[in-house]
């Protein structure tokens, strides 16, 4: 499914003249990928959009062929060279007396046009810099959350998959519950979006599961007393702790 805000942002840059090419290079340092870019760059219409063209049909061509030959016969050529001249030399002197009008009143040093210039460049490129960095950051904002829910949801189902591992343990409880192949294939999972820090502890009738969220979140803790919740710290026991 297309990440919304990565649509958002292709579509603001676009909207700011800015070519695909250069789109492409920031987000892919971002970190982006290319099925990501595709799937945006479509959703704008860049890929997959060809112009339509409507045929026009030869009877129609025909008549308009036809009556525009029909009007530039009736007129003679000599009156056509007369016509075309007494036109060009009003268009001169109405061309000439303007640009004389429009010039004396309005007349601009070119340095001062030049600076103008070169200062509106400078401060379009300046808040076009400006956007695209803040565009990239809420679009990284964007990722660690979605890899933050991930390892919510990951860390969540391992209760459900504690009490079945209870039922099937021969009268073991919980025991050994964090050598499981659930365990270990939802440590890798969280690891894999950025979690650390994962800490596993079981005993006969309880366990607390943890993890740090991110190098800059919280910790997240649950245990067999049915805490699903962020803490402080990791739990260092079978229950997680108060705060």
């Amino acid at each position: 499914m297309i990440n919304t805000q990565l649509l958002s942002y292709v579509r603001q840059q676009l909207s700011l003249n800015i070519g695909r090419e250069t789109i492409t290079a920031n987000l892919k340092g971002a970190g982006w990928t290319d099925a990501d870019l595709n799937e945006a760059f479509t959703a704008v219409g860049l890929i997959g959009s060809n112009p339509t063209i409507i045929p026009i049909s030869p009877m129609v061509s025909g008549v308009i062929s036809h009556g525009v030959e029909a009007q530039v016969k009736t007129i003679h050529p000599k009156s056509k060279r007369m016509i075309l001249f007494v036109s060009i030399f009003i268009l001169f002197i109405v061309a000439g007396g303007g640009a004389y009008v429009y010039y004396s009143n309005t007349s601009v040093p070119l340095s001062n046009v030049s600076t103008k210039v070169i200062e509106d460049n400078q401060t379009e490129k300046s808040v076009t810099d400006t956007s695209v960095e803040d565009a990239l950051r809420e679009l990284d904002e964007a990722r660690q959350k979605e890899k933050e829910y991930s390892i919510k949801a990951r860390i969540s189902n391992l209760r459900a998959w504690a009490e079945l591992f209870w039922d099937e343990n021969n009268g073991n409880g919980y025991s050994g519950f964090c050598l499981s192949k659930e365990s270990k294939d939802a440590q890798k999972s969280i690891e894999d979006n950025g979690g650390t820090g994962f800490v596993c502890r079981t005993t006969l009738k309880s366990y607390a599961i943890g993890v740090k969220l991110s190098q800059y979140s919280e910790n997240w803790c649950v245990d067999s007393v049915g805490a699903n919740k962020s803490t402080a710290t990791l739990p260092s026991g079978t229950v997680c702790p108060v705060k």
